[in-house]
């Protein structure tokens, strides 16, 4: 109970009542376009593989470089290790 993943392009959940978890099972809804962006962006940056700079303010990656949270080349943005301790407000400074 109370578990989330994602298969493919669809987000699992699971209820987090042990009884409606057995009655109803895991219940799956598509990942709209935004939210598999989001999701690119934070796992990227999370695995320390980095993420393309596609799809991202240039303000918010010049944020990002002067908090000295990323090093950004070739279009590619990766995390610093000051970035990987703040990988929250990181993520939502270059999705905002």
């Amino acid at each position: 109970p109370a578990a989330h993943g994602r298969i493919g392009l669809m987000a699992t959940h699971n209820p987090s009542s042990v009884a409606e978890w057995v009655k109803n099972g895991t219940m799956n809804e598509p990942l709209t376009s935004e939210e598999r962006f989001e999701e690119k962006v934070m796992m990227g940056l999370r695995l320390r593989k980095g993420i393309s700079s596609n799809g991202i303010q240039i303000k918010n990656i010049q944020a990002a470089l002067n908090n000295g949270w990323i090093t950004y080349a070739n279009e590619h943005i990766t995390p610093t290790k000051e970035g990987l301790l703040m990988l929250n407000p990181l993520t939502l400074l270059l999705l905002s």
